[in-house]
């Protein structure tokens, strides 16, 4: 009987290399699905999708070496992204980016700020820009198309700005392009925001300066001129007061011409009205002196508007209307008598100048909280639009005649007292208002 071990043998030989095959073609298998798994990832990486990292560490795909050259890298990238994320956020320069349909997908603090402040619109990552510019029709043509011609490799600048003395200043400069990021074809567009707001201020404040210096010039050469009229003209009317008061008491002793004592007694007392009005002027000018006393400002304005009849005797109406029981106000006398003086003859002048039949002048008063205000209205041409920031300043005017202090002597003035001349806005005849405060006469004194 032939011995079968050999036999036996073989076929447990054989058995064992046919399971040794079928863990070699597993483990073969295995490698492809890891090498699909791979490039499945590095498509995902390049469209920009976002995996888990540990979905790739707790792969059984890698080896131990590969896992840990990918976490070093992994923690590389980490740190890179946090420094160029830091230096993004805290850059002084606003700067955000939008994709193709101008949705935002990248803002820095700068950036959120700048909006806030410029068009009060908090934005926020995925918000639409054009969108955001609809509330804001000034700039958004300007902004739109800037961004628009960005996707076609167009670099635009515009310049924000607020001019407004009223308001806080602001300056920038929007500058927009485009960039094309690696990893995609599409254009990302970027606005790149330069705050100039602090140059602007102190050019502003160069500008102010200057006009200050040129200002005081101006004044102390209207100083000398003041003092010399002074000095030129006080004599000839102290000259006529007293030939007048000479003349008063010869016709108080001949009662035929007792008819000229009245004419004769206004010609002192205007030459010596005169005559305290520039004394009182270059004591202003040298010092700024103000001779305040308690004053009842509907009785100064009811003995002032008499002069501007003089002006244009019959033909003038000066309509009053003037509220009642105002309080004593602590101001110079003369000095506002100046001023109502002044406007009223500004709008005797504008009204010349025109074609109004009935030239009427309405001066009111009113109290309002601790101000006292004065409206000076008349039916004239009004002030143009252009001109109402400059009508106020010194030396300007819109007259073939005259040096343009009238309104600039007002302005000053009443500042003096504390208070201020404004111009009203509206589409019949010129409108000014002077605001003179309401303090406690103690205080005040």
């Amino acid at each position: 009987m032939l011995d079968e071990s050999p036999v036996i043998e073989r076929k447990k030989e054989l058995a064992e290399l046919q399971c040794e095959l079928q863990l070699k073609e597993q483990k073969i298998k295995a490698q492809a699905e890891q090498i699909n798994a791979l490039y499945a990832t590095l498509r995902s990486l390049q469209n920009g999708n976002s995996i888990q990292k540990n979905n790739v560490i707790n792969s059984t795909y890698y080896d131990e070496s590969y896992l840990l050259k990918l976490e070093t890298e992994c923690l590389e990238l980490k740190r890179s992204f946090n420094l160029i994320n830091s230096l993004f956020q805290t850059a002084n320069e606003a700067i955000a980016a939008v994709d193709s349909n101008f949705n935002f997908i990248a803002i820095n603090k700068s950036f959120f700020s700048f909006f806030s402040q410029v068009f009060a619109e908090e934005i926020s990552i995925g918000m639409n820009l054009a969108h955001l510019m609809n509330n804001h029709s000034l700039v958004k043509d300007r902004i739109m198309t800037a961004c628009s011609n960005a996707l076609t490799g167009e670099y635009s600048s515009i310049v924000i700005e607020n001019n407004n003395l009223e308001e806080e200043l602001f300056y920038y400069e929007l500058h927009i392009g485009s960039v094309e990021p690696l990893y995609s074809q599409r254009k990302k567009i970027y606005l790149h925001i330069k705050n100039l707001t602090a140059f602007k201020l102190q050019e502003r404040e160069v500008h102010k300066q200057q006009a200050e210096i040129e200002r005081v010039a101006r004044s102390n050469v209207m100083g000398e001129l003041i003092s010399a009229l002074a000095h030129e003209i006080n004599q000839p009317l102290t000259a006529i007061k007293a030939y007048s008061r000479s003349c008063l008491l010869k016709i108080k002793q001949d009662p035929a011409y007792v008819s000229l004592a009245f004419p004769l007694a206004q010609i002192a007392n205007q030459s010596e009205h005169a005559g305290t009005i520039l004394h009182r002027m270059k004591d202003f000018m040298r010092d700024g002196t103000l001779y305040l006393e308690l004053t009842n400002i509907n009785d100064l304005i009811t003995q002032t508007i008499p002069f501007l009849y003089y002006e244009r005797a019959d033909k003038l109406q000066v309509k009053l209307q003037l509220e009642d029981n105002l309080p004593l106000l602590l101001v110079d006398r003369i000095k506002i008598m100046q001023v109502i003086l002044n406007l009223g003859r500004n709008s005797i002048e504008a009204i010349d100048g025109s074609k109004s039949i009935k030239p009427v002048i309405t001066v009111s008063t009113q109290k309002e909280e601790d101000k006292l205000k004065i409206h000076f209205r008349d039916n004239g041409p009004g002030i143009p639009e252009e001109i109402r920031g400059k009508i106020l300043s010194s030396y300007f005017t819109t007259k073939t005649q005259g040096a343009g202090l009238g309104l600039s002597i007002c302005r000053s003035l009443v500042k003096a007292h504390g208070g201020s001349l404004l111009i009203n806005d509206t589409n019949d005849g010129a409108w000014f208002t002077v605001s003179l405060p309401i303090r406690k006469h103690d205080d005040a004194c």
